[in-house]
């Protein structure tokens, strides 16, 4: 006996496997949107604290150019007097 396939039995249950689908992808996107957003939180702060610590360098090397630059000639004619003469100053 012939049993009589109809369209009918084939798209029974169709829904559940299209519902549970998409509601993990609209899950997953949502994720990725907010892991995506935290990257460029945290991008926008490491960025921030590169260019404050470039600012304070800038603003040291301007004000402490020279008292570096005295010491620095200080330590060389020490170390020239002493390879000179064995003076330690």
């Amino acid at each position: 006996m012939k049993t009589k396939l109809s369209i009918k039995n084939f798209e029974k249950g169709q829904v559940l496997p299209i519902l549970v689908i998409s509601t993990l992808v609209m899950i997953m996107m949502a994720a990725l949107m907010i892991d995506g957003g935290m990257l460029l939180a945290h991008r926008r702060t490491a960025q921030a604290a590169a260019d404050a610590g470039a600012a304070a360098r800038q603003l040291w090397r301007q004000r402490y150019r020279k008292e570096v630059e005295i010491a620095k000639w200080e330590r060389l004619l020490a170390d020239l007097l002493e390879r000179e003469e064995g003076v330690r100053p």
